[in-house]
């Protein structure tokens, strides 16, 4: 038979014929009015109305009306906004995006703004006519590109309301070019642990000629993960979850879904962080067609649910929730602090005081307010023990300075975020910068994640007995357009002593170097420790130092203690154990952006500095092409230049730890024990976990890598 769009009438949004009789109807309507004047303190009645009534189609509805309300409601209750993932999606693409289910309003409505922010056009709603207490809440929805979702019908009827609903997708999908969005099961997932709903899939392909997996496949779903740091209806839903338990036969009633639509829109979220995952039509492959129909529905699901488990982000109260139902040993108990122990304490606390039930029974709501935070995490661990480590590339962590170039941008291939740029951190496991994945199933996780998580898998048995949790280097690309200070940095006996750190080794490859480039590294002329605070003083320290012209591959080792500074002109990559401890010693008197002089540690260097004097400040060694030269062997790194225009294989097995490549000149493919094939260019990082049994180098271009390591 013939699909007619009238066919759709009783579920479409709004047509833009009809667009201003329902708003004439909407502003007639005293309820809305009254909703409007209690709640949005962002505009005034008049006002709105005003804009109402100007408006000349739905798209100036979304993005003059919907938009700035939906940001001026989350400027009151959220922290902060963000979504990642749009080099997923096309702007000239129509998905069916299936999200996890939070808020009953705001989930929909929050994706379509940050979809209109990134320049892409927003999708229909799906949302069950259950919800719909009020006329005017239908106009308002069907005016912001809702869908009507039919609930409640008789068995005979739930086949029609389905088809319909399906062909209508797909006819949204096809014939209006829009994307569409649903949530992965009907209602919201009262505990957080968010599964799809088969009856979900097999509406979708009910509109489809085909098999099951052709059906879904046209649909182009794309899931979407929703973390928000605070529910504001977890005491809402805990409430219902005793009440149901008490009366098997408790029901909500139509003012209890207007309550948690109301105590959602209004109640504080803290952050907020939506991503865009990959379409699914790539996997689909994977299942065999010749299992049933309802085995081809569960496995369409379970990659689903895998892809939102993967993309949530979490917060403290994540972790404290985990840890309190499951954390044996407080598994994530580095993720927060003993300040957010005690905050996240005191909301529960807040939450429960909010319940006012007969019999209230503490123990099971704390039990059900904790499963809300983190059954998300249960289910994101669970998602990553059956994705086996592969090779990993990070986003830069891109750090403008006082004394920073231009150069890193342009090495790297990467459009420059300002001027400036002094640092890339390559690999960053420091406190507020740790790096996050960039390439495949683990992209978007913290690298403090993946140690959490992979443990010695990805770093190696004795590296992972001797440093634990923390990842023991940060790589680094260094430009300085003019010269750093001169610095020192502890050992660990004093790191830990002082700073409960580890203390900095490190070493510098130069990759280029202005004409007349130098740096400092240790001491030229013998001093004690009172001549070295005489000489800060009196300006005459530079004097005392080792002065060293550059040239590109030069290469110097700086165990902690000695003395050093990058001189202007120097662009240089920098391998160093994982600590910011530095004591600035001497800043040739400049001061910051505020013309502050900058602070100095005189007194703090006086204890870390090693005064002697040795012969080898730089390294020897002569290039030779097509080898693995080692460059320096010390207890905190290994490191290799490899300079190659042929294919090599290296072994892997006999280190027990990660290996790091850093690309310093060409191009290359590398590929590992298990066919992961990734393409490494100038400028790039990439980690080779623990498990790897051996990588095979192609050159695309003659490459030079920095190889390193920990034995």
């Amino acid at each position: 038979m013939e699909i007619k769009k009238e066919d759709f009438d009783d579920i479409r949004p709004f047509n833009e014929d009809e667009a201003m009789a329902a708003i004439v109807k909407l502003l007639s309507d005293p309820q809305f009015k009254k909703v409007v004047e209690v709640n949005l303190h962002h505009i005034s009645w008049e006002e709105l109305k005003a804009q109402l009534l100007a408006l000349k189609n739905r798209y100036d509805f979304q993005y003059s009306i919907i938009k700035p309300t939906i940001f001026a409601i989350l400027d009151r209750n959220a922290k902060s906004v963000d979504c990642t993932g749009f080099e997923n999606v096309s702007k000239s693409g129509t998905y069916t995006y299936i999200s996890n289910h939070r808020d009953i309003v705001l989930d929909a409505a929050i994706l379509c703004i940050l979809l209109l922010e990134a320049g892409y056009d927003t999708c229909e709603i799906c949302l069950g006519d259950n919800l719909l207490a009020k006329p005017w809440i239908t106009d308002l929805l069907r005016l912001n590109k809702g869908i009507l979702v039919k609930r409640g019908v008789g068995a005979r009827q739930l086949y029609e309301v389905s088809k319909q609903l399906s062909e209508y997708i797909r006819f949204t999908l096809n014939e209006k070019k829009q994307s569409v969005w649903i949530a992965q099961r009907e209602g919201r997932t009262k505990n957080s642990d968010d599964k799809t709903q088969h009856s979900v899939l097999k509406m979708l392909s009910l509109g489809g000629k085909k098999d099951f997996l052709e059906n879904i496949s046209e649909m182009n779903i794309t899931p979407v993960s929703l973390s928000y740091e605070f529910d504001p209806c977890d005491y809402l839903k805990a409430k219902e979850f005793q009440l149901k338990r008490d009366n098997p036969d408790y029901k909500k009633t139509p003012a209890d879904d207007l309550k948690n639509m109301e105590t959602g829109i209004l109640g504080y979220k803290g952050n907020i962080h939506f991503q865009i995952g990959r379409p699914l039509n790539q996997f689909f492959s994977q299942i065999d067609q010749s299992v049933e129909k309802n085995e081809q529905i569960a496995q369409v699901a379970a990659l689903i649910d895998k892809e939102i488990y993967l993309n949530y982000r979490f917060y403290p109260i994540n972790y404290v929730a985990y840890n309190k139902l499951w954390g044996k040993g407080n598994f994530f108990k580095s993720k927060y602090t003993e300040d957010d122990l005690k905050k996240v304490e005191n909301y529960f606390q807040q939450q429960l005081d909010k319940i006012d039930i007969p019999n209230k029974d503490i123990p099971f709501l704390t039990e059900k307010l904790l499963e809300m935070y983190a059954y998300p995490l249960k289910n994101h661990l669970d998602a990553l023990n059956g994705i086996m480590l592969y090779p990993l590339t990070f986003f830069p962590v891109l750090k403008p300075v006082l004394w920073g170039g231009e150069k890193i941008c342009s090495f790297k291939g990467i459009k420059p975020i300002q001027n400036g740029i002094g640092e890339s951190w390559e690999i960053s496991h420091v406190n507020n910068n740790v790096s996050i994945v960039a390439n495949g199933h683990l992209k978007g996780r913290f690298l403090d994640d993946l140690t959490e998580i992979y443990g010695s898998e990805l770093v190696g048995k004795k590296v992972y007995e001797r440093f634990g949790k923390s990842f023991p280097l940060l790589i680094k690309f260094i430009d300085a357009k003019e010269a750093l200070s001169i610095q020192v940095h502890p050992d660990d006996t004093l790191s830990k002593e002082r700073h409960n750190s580890f203390g900095k080794t490190e070493m510098w490859y130069v990759l280029d170097a202005a004409p007349g480039a130098f740096l400092y590294s240790g001491f030229a002329k013998q001093l004690n420790p009172e001549e070295y605070v005489k000489s800060v003083e009196n300006n005459s320290f530079t004097g005392m130092l080792a002065k060293h012209d550059v040239h590109p591959g030069d290469v110097f080792f700086l165990p902690a203690g000695r003395v050093h500074a990058i001189g202007a002109g120097c662009f240089i990559v920098e391998i160093q154990q994982t600590s910011d401890i530095t004591y600035r010693i001497y800043d040739f008197n400049r001061k910051d952006a505020q013309g502050n002089p900058r602070e100095l540690h005189t007194e703090l260097a006086k204890d870390a500095i090693d005064y002697k004097i040795y012969s080898d400040y730089k390294l020897k060694y002569t290039p030779t092409p097509n080898t693995i030269l080692p460059l320096i062997d010390c207890p905190y790194f290994t490191t290799a230049l490899i300079n190659a225009n042929e294919n090599r294989t290296i072994d892997l097995m006999g280190r027990d730890s990660f290996s790091i490549y850093i690309c310093m000149q060409g191009e290359l493919s590398i590929t590992d024990d298990a066919n992961n094939n990734i393409v490494m260019h100038q400028g790039q990082t990439i980690l080779i976990p623990a498990t790897t049994k051996y990588i095979t180098l192609k050159p695309l271009k003659e490459y030079k890598l920095l190889e390193t390591y920990i034995l």
